[in-house]
């Protein structure tokens, strides 16, 4: 096979896999929109693949004949047929050929698009990683043993991030490293110094906002779900896997209806938090404590929070944690309902969370009125009456909307949300450096995958969650979101 060929087959063989890639993105979400499990949507694109991926290998093994159409001289049903075929398979070919292409120039293009006009800063930062999730017990407490372990591995990181040295504090701290030989890291500056705007701090509001933590730290008979996620899953020893490295994002969005003295106002976004057993509970508590540390004024969790009935108990104490000035608002996503979503959602809410799944909060917040509503569709209904929530007032109050996927954003928009706050992709989870993700279980592929997207008046942030039922990350950590609001005439540069 000469250069040119072995050029194109491969072009070719990576064409068909971006094609089938995109369809399984949009036919797996169509089909969790319409209630088709996961499994059967992955069934049907695998058979729907087994024909053009026979087509590729008997090409690729010179038993088909490429742009070869046969003579018409005898025209037979089956002589009219077998150009027919040929002709199709031609043009998957050259489908093929273009796709891969075209898929790297969208991304470059879709990379390089502005921001949009929404958007005011973003700041990222490695905040934090499980304590000991490699470690066995008897090495945890010799020193020596600690000593040469972070040699090992400091000197396997220094080979695979040479430049970086957050990721590399951040992979040490997840192999339980970090926090015994290493210098804590100093917490980041809060937002409101960073932007040189005053926080809101406002006086007591209704629900969590008034709770102080006097629970003990749960370090009782160990849980199934606790037990599972001290032996670890065997996916998060994979080189490389990025599932316990934390990423604080801090992503300023301007709302033009946001009134002025509320600006610098922040909002934590949870999601996908998927409690299975399989990470312990450690990275979970690190997780509400550096979120309590930040002091929001909001927490919004939107969905997929417990995969297992076990570990429903752990999930809701841990939770029950989590402190803000105006309430922890939470819906549910399709994984919960694998817990029995009223189970879920009953002992989350004894834990002190407010669920608006299905309904509009009204809160009100220094002379202004928000409107917090859950969309847990399309696995859970209804959704949420904004019309009537509003009372006739129309515009006069802000909306805000917790939905589980990104999906429900042309919802959003009928529905003049202000800000819309979503999960449910985990950032594609495996990504290709700079270009992005391959599979997104969305509707529209990878375009909500991660990040700000604006439609007027919606603005809506997707976040690549804390976890995932399958525990491996690759280009795209887990991620704690932190939303500063400003009003839409800000003339703050951006960051």
């Amino acid at each position: 096979m000469s250069y040119v060929s072995f050029l194109l087959s491969g072009l070719m063989c990576l064409g068909h896999l971006t094609i089938w890639a995109a369809i399984w993105n949009r036919l797996h979400g169509i089909g969790l929109s319409f209630g088709v499990c996961s499994r059967m949507t992955a069934v049907l694109v695998a058979l729907g693949a087994t024909i053009p991926t026979a087509l590729v290998t008997l090409i690729l093994r010179h038993d088909f004949p490429l742009f070869q159409v046969p003579s018409m001289s005898q025209h037979s049903v089956m002589n009219v047929g077998w150009s027919a075929l040929v002709i199709c398979a031609d043009a998957y070919v050259m489908a093929c050929w273009m796709a891969l292409p075209y898929s790297i120039v969208w991304r470059i293009w879709r990379r390089w698009k502005s921001h949009p006009p929404v958007h005011h800063f973003t700041k990222k930062e490695l905040v934090f990683g499980a304590r000991k999730p490699i470690l066995s017990r008897r090495s945890a407490g010799n020193a020596d043993s600690l000593e040469s372990q972070r040699f090992f591995t400091n000197r396997l990181l220094t080979n695979l991030f040479p430049s970086s040295k957050a990721s590399k504090q951040a992979l040490l701290s997840g192999f339980g490293l970090g926090n015994r030989l290493t210098q804590p890291s100093h917490e980041s500056p809060s937002i409101g110094e960073h932007v040189g705007l005053p926080l809101v701090r406002s006086h007591q509001s209704p629900g969590r906002s008034t709770r102080q933590s006097g629970k003990e730290p749960c370090h009782g008979t160990l849980t199934p779900c606790l037990r599972d996620g001290r032996e670890h899953n065997f996916l998060l020893h994979l080189p490389g896997n990025e599932s316990l490295m934390c990423e604080q994002v801090d992503i300023g969005i301007r709302l033009a209806r946001l009134p002025k003295h509320i600006e610098g106002m922040t909002i934590i976004h949870l999601s996908d938090l998927h409690f299975t057993g399989k990470i312990g509970l450690d990275y979970y508590r690190q997780a509400i404590e550096h979120t309590n540390r930040l002091q929001p004024d909001l927490i919004f969790v939107t969905g997929d929070i417990v995969d297992r009935s076990d570990c429903v108990a752990d999930a809701a104490h841990i939770l029950s944690e989590l402190h803000a000035r105006h309430g922890v608002f939470f819906v549910l996503g399709n994984h919960d309902l694998r817990a029995d979503a009223s189970v879920v959602r009953a002992a989350l809410s004894e834990a002190g969370l407010i669920d608006v799944g299905g309904r509009v909060v009204r809160l009100s917040l220094d002379g202004i009125t928000l409107l917090i509503g859950g969309n847990e569709l399309p696995w859970l209904g209804p959704a949420p009456d904004f019309a009537a929530a509003a009372n006739g007032d129309g515009w006069a109050a802000l909306r805000f909307l917790l939905a589980h996927t990104p999906d429900q954003f042309s919802w959003a928009v009928r529905q003049r949300v202000d800000l819309m706050l979503a999960g449910h992709t985990h950032g594609g989870q495996i990504c290709c450096p700079w270009l992005g993700p391959i599979i997104a279980p969305s509707a529209r592929g990878v375009r909500y995958a991660h990040g700000l997207h604006y439609r007027e008046p919606t603005a809506m942030y997707v976040t690549r969650g804390l976890a995932g039922e399958f525990p491996v990350r690759y280009f795209c950590p887990p991620e704690l979101t932190r939303v500063v609001l400003f009003s839409g005439d800000t003339t703050i540069a951006h960051v």
